[in-house]
């Protein structure tokens, strides 16, 4: 394969700037904390990570949360699940496991809920958004990443482009900057060429290209 997931021995973190994620079946955690049981892994994931994981829990209804700042991370305990794109000469930790709680302080609600049912997953609003919130490029970036969400649970999006697509996403959320339109254009051919191997082949290259270049671009 390509594409692979490696887990690394217990080391100490170090902070990456990571916007990381996870969900509960508790919906007061950004209040409470999470308190690490004897026995459980507490795994923060970026949201591809996450995500995929969604439709393999059991039925009943779940809430997302979001790690802003990985530094009260710096030198503990954790395991690294690196993603390996060999075909793209890519790295990325997409996951970091941690042994010990996490302070309501440092974990903020997604405003989103979201249902299993027999592996079909379905997002809601926890609460309506504030008039800032609606303002911010936030809300419809968000709106967007369901969208694809949706027509990647459809396999109309290729592994690759998802990721290169949420890769982006996270970045645009973290500098408070819309998606571009240019790339919401090509992902389009990406999702909307599913049907033909070869054009979507060609629509995966070029959306995975320009988000490479765009993700240098905020970056500098």
């Amino acid at each position: 394969m390509n594409i692979e997931i490696v887990k690394s021995k217990t080391i100490p973190y170090t902070p990456k700037y990571n916007h990381y994620y996870f969900f509960s079946s508790k919906s007061n955690l950004d209040k409470k904390g999470l308190t690490k049981q004897r026995g459980q892994n507490i795994v923060l994931s970026n949201m591809t990570h996450c995500r995929s994981s969604y439709p393999e829990l059991p039925n009943g209804r779940y809430y997302e949360y979001f790690i802003r700042n990985d530094k009260f991370l710096k030198n503990k305990q954790c395991k690294e699940f690196t993603l390996i794109d060999k075909k793209a000469d890519h790295k990325q930790v997409v996951a970091v496991q941690i042994f010990e709680s996490i302070p309501a302080k440092y974990i903020e609600s997604q405003g989103l809920c979201f249902n299993v049912k027999g592996g079909a997953v379905k997002f809601a609003d926890v609460s309506k958004k504030s008039q800032n919130q609606q303002a911010s490029p936030h809300a419809p970036n968000e709106k967007f990443m369901q969208f694809i969400q949706s027509h990647r649970n459809m396999k109309h999006l290729d592994v690759r482009s998802y990721f290169y697509f949420v890769e982006l996403y996270n970045q645009c959320q973290s500098l408070n900057k819309g998606i571009p339109y240019k790339a919401k254009d090509l992902i389009s051919n990406v999702y909307s060429s599913h049907n033909d191997k070869k054009l979507h082949k060609v629509a995966s290259k070029n959306f995975v290209k320009y988000v490479v270049n765009e993700m240098k671009r905020l970056d500098s």
